[in-house]
């Protein structure tokens, strides 16, 4: 299988299926096939932030035994640029973020995408370019901890309506942003986020 990031904060845990060993630099745990036992362990230390970056290897179910440690939830997201080919981010509890929420039941991951962009920047003359992959972290829900998993389209906006941020999702601030620029956000936003910046950045 090819590599899967799975975020939690900023520390990652890692799947792959290649044999190599792991950068000794880069991955600070190595483990191959844990016990169910051993993989519930791992994951209590990058909750608990006494791991980093983990690299697991092995069985095919893997990840189905990771997502069967918490509550999962699908999301879709939207890579918003303008016609001055810049990005839209917003400021959101304390972090730079990208538009993006749950999928409501029924939805299409294109229809989630579109609304939950249409609810928290005000936007609504958006298209769908095209698929712009899947991201996974984790984080702490009123009951349970939450594995969400949430599909990304590239999209552009063709109107004039103003930016509107949805407050009551704690959103305080949309701004258009050069894609050169995007450096200067990286530091003060999620890993799943970044990982997203850090790809468009690299693709200009």
């Amino acid at each position: 299988m090819s590599n899967i990031k799975i975020y939690f904060d900023d520390r990652i845990l890692e799947l792959t299926g290649d044999s190599a060993e792991p950068t000794p630099l880069t991955h600070q745990r190595f483990f191959h096939n844990p016990s169910p036992q051993l993989l519930s362990e791992i994951i209590g230390n990058l909750e608990s932030g006494s791991y980093n970056h983990v690299l697991l290897s092995g069985r095919q179910t893997l990840f189905s035994e990771i997502c069967a440690h918490f509550r999962r939830i699908t999301a879709g997201g939207g890579i918003i640029f303008n016609s001055r080919d810049e990005l839209l981010i917003m400021y959101r509890r304390g972090k730079w973020d990208l538009p993006k929420g749950k999928q409501d039941e029924g939805e299409s991951d294109v229809e989630c995408a579109l609304r939950e962009c249409t609810e928290e920047t005000g936007l609504k003359n958006l298209s769908v370019i095209r698929s712009f992959g899947i991201t996974f972290h984790t984080y702490s829900g009123k009951r349970s901890a939450i594995f969400k998993e949430t599909k990304w389209f590239l999209m552009k906006w063709a109107g004039d309506e103003p930016l509107i941020p949805q407050t009551e999702e704690d959103i305080t601030e949309l701004r258009w942003v050069s894609v050169f620029d995007l450096p200067d956000y990286m530091d003060q936003t999620y890993g799943s986020i970044r990982e997203i910046l850090q790809k468009i950045h690299e693709s200009v």
